[in-house]
């Protein structure tokens, strides 16, 4: 029987990740053109692949934490200290991101501050908005800090595990807020993979935090490709498609607010980078 290696179980996960975006990118993109009604995000019709994306997503989401889980003895972050300018690129273009982030949520809900009444604050959702531009910023100090570590590589992570719980409350304001919008009970294809994009996030930073700032007694590694995968699918899910309608000149076809977030694409390409260049799988399970 042939052994699984470490180089076995790696081309596994990624051979699921890169399956599971060329199925799903042009299922969303198709659903977009031809059966999601245009300003609020419902199907106006229903076909086979709303039943093949759905199927398609719980079918590797489940794949990748299984394989994970499986193999949670073996997977390891590296802390080792040296220099990843690639990861240090990664961590740099996801701040500038949720500095974008944050600008725009400021703006969003200061507008909505000094349109509603005192008695309409709370039901906007203001202050989900508001803490959620606060905690970008200080998401995004975390990432710089990553990166110079990246860049020169001597600076320690670990240090910073107060900063490292903020990209981690960013994703419980994004959340928090989608769970106000008035228009969500409408805006029921698009709000139905938001929510779970930003259930993986919070799984996936939770764990980082635990694992970079070196407090994970019971080893939590394999939980960043557990959470960390499915999480890049859903954040390239609820970006690409969405960014390729509005290159097109069909940004009229999006519902009202569910266009392309940058800090999705952001999101993603930091989790990959993070996997690729600081993950490693033993070959021996009992291997320290």
């Amino acid at each position: 029987m042939e052994k699984v290696t470490g180089k076995t179980i790696t081309k596994t996960l990624f051979g699921l990740f890169s399956t599971a975006i060329v199925l799903v990118l042009p299922l969303r993109t198709y659903q977009y053109l031809k059966i999601i009604e245009p300003g609020t995000g419902f199907y106006k019709t229903s076909d086979i692949s709303v039943w093949l994306l759905y199927a398609a997503l719980a079918l590797f989401c489940l794949a990748l934490f299984v394989v994970s889980l499986l193999n949670k003895k073996r997977i390891r972050l590296s802390q080792t200290l040296i220099r990843k300018p690639v990861n240090g690129t990664a961590c740099v273009f996801f701040a500038l991101t949720l500095i974008v982030n944050a600008v725009t949520r400021f703006g969003d809900a200061s507008s909505l501050y000094f349109d509603n009444q005192n008695q309409m604050i709370m039901k906007s959702g203001v202050y989900p908005l508001f803490f959620e531009a606060i905690f970008a910023v200080f998401a995004a100090l975390y990432l710089a800090v990553l990166a110079i570590g990246y860049f020169n590589g001597r600076a320690d992570p670990s240090e910073y595990k107060l900063l490292a719980i903020t990209p981690l409350l960013w994703s419980i304001c994004r959340i928090l807020h989608r769970f106000m919008r008035t228009i969500s009970f409408v805006n029921v294809s698009d709000l139905f993979y938001e929510l779970f994009m930003l259930v993986f996030l919070m799984l996936f930073f939770m764990a980082m935090a635990q694992v970079v700032s070196r407090v994970d007694t019971e080893r939590n590694d394999w939980k960043l490709f557990a959470y960390g995968l499915p999480a890049g699918i859903l954040c390239l899910l609820c970006f690409v498609p969405r960014a390729i309608l509005v290159l097109v000149g069909k940004s009229e076809l999006l519902a009202v607010l569910s266009g392309p977030e940058v800090c999705d694409l952001g999101a993603a390409l930091f989790i990959l980078s993070l996997l690729l260049g600081k993950m490693t799988i033993l070959d021996k399970k009992d291997k320290a």
